[in-house]
């Protein structure tokens, strides 16, 4: 049993335990009151190389971790705008999807997503973490991503293009899940979060067909109930930030009806803001061109700037 599992085990995941997470994850990675370190540069993937043909350049950086970090993995692509006069950009922290397997997904498969957004003049943050088959699964990929959002929170104190503006924190599928649950843990939670086709209510995914969820943690709930507890946005409802929820009616891979029983889950203040996408596919949401794309990229531009989405409206806050 890892001290991450001994914290969780046999406790139901409260705010108290939710404390207790956030302080364990921390044990070997930089305090709150330590001045954060200066960015390290990776190499650039091949991806990368061959946006800066096109006149983009990423800017490959390295985030730490509460362990050993996999320099290889725990990185991400840094894409800043040319920016506006006199105007603050805001920062979009992408979680690629692929059911939390190595080989399956990767950040390139949020390329075309960052590209465009950074072409509408907002900077990308697009994270790789570790994951089952490369040195990740429960719990190690959730502190990737915590540690990664907590990271990206730095680059506004960093880079004065990004000083003052909205951090949004954006997930594809399995991603989708990573951005929710980071945004419950990181010191410095995101002002707002885009779930993707994210299968937010686990245990129903799980009981509903889901293999990756039960792949991810391990199996069902009634076998590893404590795997739920920790990972599972719906049993924890507590939102630090303010969650958008977009779902196309034709997912085959995460059915709309586990975006709509976890917005259900999680009903009362601060409750999600559900979007359904008629016609739009698992992937199509996140290809350019297709079903659903420019309204995933019109909704993540509204955010960014602060303007209300449904019943959200963004506030501002350091």
């Amino acid at each position: 049993m890892t001290h991450l599992e001994d914290g969780l085990a046999h406790r139901p995941f409260t705010a108290a335990a939710a404390a207790l997470l956030a302080a364990v994850l921390i044990v070997s990675g930089c305090s709150e009151t330590e001045s954060p370190a200066t960015p390290t540069t990776v190499a650039a993937t091949p991806v990368a190389t061959r946006l800066q043909r096109h006149g983009v350049v990423p800017i490959p950086l390295a985030y730490p971790t509460a362990d050993s970090a996999d320099p290889r993995q725990n990185f991400g692509d840094l894409y800043l705008p040319t920016p506006p006069g006199g105007r603050a950009v805001p920062l979009i922290v992408l979680y690629h999807g692929g059911g939390w397997r190595y080989g399956a997904g990767g950040l390139s498969g949020m390329d075309p997503l960052a590209q465009v957004l950074v072409a509408h003049g907002l900077a990308v943050f697009n994270v790789e973490y570790r994951r089952l088959g490369s040195g990740g699964g429960w719990p190690t990929t959730l502190a990737d991503a915590r540690d990664a959002g907590d990271f990206a929170a730095t680059l506004r104190d960093r880079y004065a293009v990004l000083a003052g503006g909205e951090t949004i924190a954006v997930g594809h599928s399995a991603g989708g899940q990573l951005a929710v649950w980071a945004s419950q843990h990181q010191r410095r939670p995101p002002h707002a979060v885009i779930s993707i086709a994210g299968p937010l209510d686990m245990t129903y995914a799980a009981l509903h067909g889901d293999r990756f969820v039960r792949q991810f943690l391990g199996g069902l709930p009634a076998a590893v109930p404590a795997h739920y507890a920790l990972a599972d946005p719906s049993v924890n409802p507590h939102l630090s930030s303010p969650v958008i929820v977009l779902a196309g009616t034709k997912d085959r891979v995460v059915p709309i009806s586990v975006a709509r029983h976890y917005v259900e889950d999680t009903a009362g203040p601060g409750q999600p803001t559900m979007i359904e996408v008629p016609g739009a596919s698992h992937t199509s949401l996140i290809t350019p061109g297709k079903i659903g794309f420019a309204q995933v990229v019109g909704t993540i531009e509204r955010v960014a700037h602060g303007m209300a989405v449904g019943a959200v409206t963004i506030s501002r806050r350091g």
